[in-house]
This record gives C-alpha cells, sequence and structure tokens, in this order.
C-alpha cells in the first residue's frame, strides 16, 4: 500500500499488485494498458520475472508500448524521476533505462529452508540480505542486515539512502533503525518510508 501510494504521487496511471507467488501475466499487463488514455505507455515491470511478459504486451496493443526493465521498486521510482513529458517517447525510454544504473537494491527477507548459497550457511528462518539479486549475508536481526549491507555498499558518490519498512515491521524497530542511520550517516540525505510490502521485512536503495 505504501508503494502504491508513492507510485501514484509519481503520476502512474494503473497499478498491478504483484509480488514473488504472483506475477501478472501479459493479458493482465494489456488490460491495465487499454485502460489508459495514452497513445504511448511505459510498463514499469519492478521485477526480473515480469520483464518478459510486459515486452509481448506491445504485439498485443495498437498502443505504443515501452518496457523500462526495472528489477526492484526503488529502480520503478528512479525511473519516474527520469521522466520528462517535454521528450519523445525513445528519449524516454533511453533516459529511465540509463537512470537505472545510479540506484542500488538491498532487500531483507528470511530462508524458507536450510541451504548453503554464495558461501553462506543458511538456516530455516534465518535472516538473508539480498543486493541487486543476490544473496551476500545472513544475520540474526533485519535490521543489523540493512545497516550492514549499506556500510558495504555507499561510496564516494553516495547522496541518498531510502528504507521502505514491511508489512509487520514494528514501530520500534523502524524507529531504532532510522536513529541509527540517521547518526551514522551525516554526509547523505537519509530518508524512510513505509512500503508495507509483504515478504521483505525491509527493501532500501542507495543512489
Amino acid at each position: 500500500e505504501g508503494f502504491d501510494k508513492i507510485f501514484k504521487e509519481l503520476m502512474c496511471d494503473e497499478i498491478i499488485s504483484g509480488g514473488q507467488t504472483m506475477n501478472p501475466s501479459t493479458q493482465d499487463l494489456y488490460e491495465a494498458v487499454e485502460k489508459i488514455d495514452a497513445k504511448n505507455v511505459f510498463i514499469l515491470p519492478n521485477n526480473k520475472n515480469i520483464i518478459m511478459a510486459a515486452e509481448q504486451v506491445n504485439e498485443l496493443s495498437d498502443k505504443n508500448v515501452y518496457v523500462v526493465p526495472t528489477k526492484t521498486i526503488p529502480q520503478g521510482f528512479m525511473a519516474m524521476l527520469s521522466f520528462d513529458e517535454t521528450k519523445s517517447p525513445e528519449e524516454n525510454l533511453n533516459d529511465m533505462t540509463e537512470s537505472l544504473s545510479t540506484i542500488k537494491t538491498g532487500q531483507v527477507t528470511y530462508a524458507i529452508r536450510d541451504t548453503e548459497m554464495n558461501g553462506l550457511v543458511i538456516k530455516k528462518d534465518d535472516y538473508i540480505g539480498i543486493m541487486d539479486g543476490n544473496i551476500v549475508a545472513v544475520s540474526d536481526s533485519p535490521e543489523k542486515l540493512v545497516s550492514e549491507l549499506i556500510d558495504r555498499n555507499i561510496d564516494d558518490e553516495t547522496s541518498l539512502i531510502t528504507v521502505y519498512g514491511g508489512d509487520g515491521i514494528k514501530e520500534e524497530q523502524f524507529d531504532g533503525l532510522k536513529e541509527e542511520l540517521e547518526s551514522k550517516y551525516t554526509d547523505f540525505d537519509v530518508d524512510f518510508e513505509m512500503g508495507n510490502q509483504p515478504t521483505y521485512f525491509y527493501i532500501f536503495s542507495i543512489e
């Protein structure tokens, strides 16, 4: 719900809810495109598993459908912020796609089974940290993972860190993490939003 609100504020016309086990189909995307009163329509998949379905919509629709290959929600926000209505659709597609390389996305979730990956020994229900699609850390605390992964991935070009709290995160957890990061990263803008997303305790971006 929090993400939907942000996308609406960024002037998205249609939002299709999805998730790890409920990816929208090409038909779902096509129907959303047809609702929009525009000749040119941009789709932001915000998930690598939806990009292919999105690319097939152009074959079904009489409209010009452009797919920006966003793989995460923060990439979707970045793409929207890069849109310029004074430019052509092709220029916007190029600018929106190029903007994706300027942002890193982290996610914190939990393991559904015991496994070993990328040199990490992971037990069922461990908290796991993911950077740009790769599992890179394990911890007993989701907040520790956010802090650790941000530490690892900031650099001299970093200017903004945004953290989105998930469904089920308690207010004291969120406020504690906010206080820690704001005191640690005084050289950056640090923004906190409730994304209310399921499955992921936190999603964060580094720009």
